[in-house]
């Protein structure tokens, strides 16, 4: 089916035509053509005469431009497609779509290109006005065309996630939501450069080289992309990440959209996911890594960032992966009682064991450049993982089986107990002693600090961890033997 003859499309652009477009066009070209006016008054005044400043006033005023054109496709765009897809689901409009004779791909593709439609007019109207900049400052016609391919794809990629957001979260998930997360992250985005994966879902990197700003002398801004050693153009790279993400969101949007109670994505594709991100932002660091001889104390703290980015990233997978009661019955009355093994094999501190061998593996990728750091510290980092991320899945799981409408307050106790308590008790007591019992300390200390008696205390204290995670293990078990003796009943 031709996009122009998908009904959910057409509707969604009946409904934004009946609100009207005319008006916020309008107001951001009044934007575009006021920092265009700007740029040919300074021009025109003749205070910019050489050609160096001339580049760098309109390169100024075309990023400012961009900036604008971001917020309104990435930010308002992702935002739109969420709110209308809770709304719809609210209202029983995305079930009564559901039941049409339409395919789910056919649905996701309406979402997806008409939700947008007002931001998608509005970002179009200041492309013409980032040429006229481009042109009038006399900058190469390369920048105009990446930089708005970049956005175009971007736009496209936050749409997809949209969706998804929108069909897999109980509330709208707001752009200022998502505008915040970035502003939260920019710093160290820029202060890592070519080294962090963000600049590159979020095209930063490419755009700066696209820029070619010559004041950015910082070592991780002025090379080009290197993945273990591989040299790759930043544009190349950062469009192929985000058509690989792109299509494994939009297998995960239509599944959603098929199967509303099921997760958005099979095991196999979150591992791949994951897999992606963690050996991607590992291969990143490894030639920077290979070029540190000796080994620093600030050298040690990105590794632990890339740890704690991958961890948190885990967090995230396990808690859309964890099966909810409902599910967790369904599975039980098909299998029955006595398939026990496969039901556990199903949840999810299994998949944490694969996050966990994952992201281990993609740590001893820098084992080679890390001379201060010896087999021992990467082991307890690896062992520390594996603790972090089953024991979360198991808390999880325990929570929604046991209690339900209450689940998140006892998931939360639990996990302030194994994670967070600790680090209070050392606050309260102005002492670093107690934070070391915390479940997250033993792995982030171990890279920060190579010292072998450090380490070996460390152990001592993870092999206490997985005591508590082994009597933790055995009451999920039984839990899991009484829910489905009850459901298969």
């Amino acid at each position: 089916m031709k996009l122009f003859e998908n009904p959910i499309f057409l509707t969604q652009k009946r409904l934004i035509h009946r609100a009207g477009v005319v008006a916020p066009v309008f107001v951001v070209l009044l934007i575009g053509l006021s920092m265009l006016a700007s740029l040919g008054y300074e021009l025109a005044l003749g205070t910019v005469v050489e050609q160096s400043s001339i580049d760098e006033t309109g390169r100024a005023y075309y990023a400012w431009l961009l900036v604008v054109q971001a917020l309104v496709l990435v930010v308002g765009g992702f935002s739109r497609i969420s709110r209308t897809l809770v709304e719809e689901r609210r209202a029983g409009l995305l079930d009564s779509n559901r039941l049409t004779p339409l395919p789910s791909r056919e649905l996701v593709m309406g979402y997806w290109l008409g939700g947008p439609l007002r931001e998608f007019y509005m970002a179009a109207s200041l492309a013409p006005v980032g040429l006229a900049i481009v042109l009038m400052a006399r900058l190469p016609l390369g920048l105009w065309v990446g930089t708005q391919m970049l956005l175009l794809t971007t736009g496209l990629l936050f749409g997809l996630l949209g969706v998804l957001a929108g069909m897999a979260m109980p509330r709208a998930q707001g752009g200022v939501g998502l505008f915040v997360g970035i502003l939260l992250v920019l710093p160290n985005m820029l202060a890592a450069g070519r080294l962090s994966l963000t600049n590159f879902l979020v095209p930063v990197y490419a755009a700066v080289e696209l820029f070619h700003v010559n004041s950015l002398q910082a070592e991780q801004w002025n090379r080009t992309v290197e993945l273990f050693s591989l040299s790759i153009h930043p544009l190349v790279y950062t469009l192929t990440l985000q058509v690989v993400l792109a299509v494994m969101i939009w297998r995960g949007a239509v599944r959603k959209l098929t199967s509303p109670t099921r997760p958005a994505f099979l095991r196999w594709e979150v591992l791949t996911i994951f897999a992606l991100l963690v050996f991607l932002q590992y291969g990143l660091i490894w030639s920077w890594q290979a070029r540190v001889v000796p080994w620093r104390d600030g050298d040690s703290m990105q590794l632990a960032f890339v740890h704690g980015g991958a961890l948190l990233v885990g967090i995230v997978i396990l808690a859309a992966q964890v099966l909810s009661p409902e599910e967790a019955r369904i599975v039980s009355l098909r299998l029955g009682h006595e398939d026990l093994g496969r039901t556990l094999w199903r949840s999810a501190p299994c998949t944490a064991l694969a996050l966990a061998a994952i992201a281990s593996a993609g740590l001893w990728t820098q084992f080679r450049h890390t001379e201060a750091l010896q087999v021992i510290n990467l082991l307890l980092v690896s062992l520390n993982t594996v603790i972090v991320y089953v024991t979360f899945a198991m808390l999880l799981e325990l929570s929604r089986l046991e209690f339900r409408r209450r689940a998140t307050g006892f998931f939360v106790l639990g996990v302030f107990v194994f994670y967070g308590l600790p680090f209070l008790i050392s606050a309260t007591l102005l002492s670093s002693e107690f934070m070391k019992f915390s479940f997250l300390s033993p792995g982030f200390a171990a890279l920060a600090n190579p010292d072998v008696e450090d380490v070996r205390y460390l152990g001592k204290i993870t092999i206490g961890h997985y005591a508590i995670a082994a009597a933790l293990l055995y009451f999920w078990v039984t839990r899991w033997q009484c829910w489905l003796s009850r459901a298969v009943r």
